[in-house]
């Protein structure tokens, strides 16, 4: 995506920090009209408003960091979804964070997703197998043969 945004002569600003979206303040959300954001350069501290003539698109990651224990980026803070919700606009399937089921506990190292497509079963703690039985996956749940499991102990 950056060599696109370079390719067409659009200006970025590296270390830039969004800090709310510029919206109208009518009471209605619905009516509301964003404008720009406001965002602070981290290097200097300078606070800036910045005007968008046709849209503003967040595409600020995921808010993984709300969980204890993340693979997450720590830059995944929901900031992207919080300024949205600040603006009136309506959350949707908030249910739905990305997590990797295959992580050492408390440690944040991710095991390789390669190691359940060898046919490694995960347990929960007690020792239920979760991703099929609970609808995580939705291939079916056979394992081939050969292949290894191991339940917590």
């Amino acid at each position: 995506m950056y060599e696109q945004v370079v390719k067409r002569g659009i200006t970025v600003y590296d270390e830039w920090h969004v800090m709310d979206l510029a919206v109208t303040d009518e009471d209605d959300p619905a009516d509301r009209t964003c404008h720009g954001v406001v965002a602070y350069d981290i290097q200097s501290g300078e606070i800036s408003g910045f005007r968008a003539n046709d849209g503003v698109i967040l595409a600020t990651g995921g808010m993984g960091q709300v969980f204890d224990h993340t693979t997450n980026a720590v830059a995944n803070t929901g900031d992207g979804v919080a300024m949205a919700y600040r603006a009136g606009v309506p959350m949707e399937d908030m249910e739905f964070i990305q997590f990797h089921p295959t992580t050492l506990p408390s440690t944040g190292v991710l095991i390789s997703e390669g190691v359940r497509g060898e046919g490694g079963i995960l347990y929960n703690e007690k020792g239920e197998r979760f991703m099929f039985e609970h609808g995580y996956a939705n291939n079916d749940a056979s394992s081939p043969p050969g292949t290894w499991s191991r339940a917590p102990s």
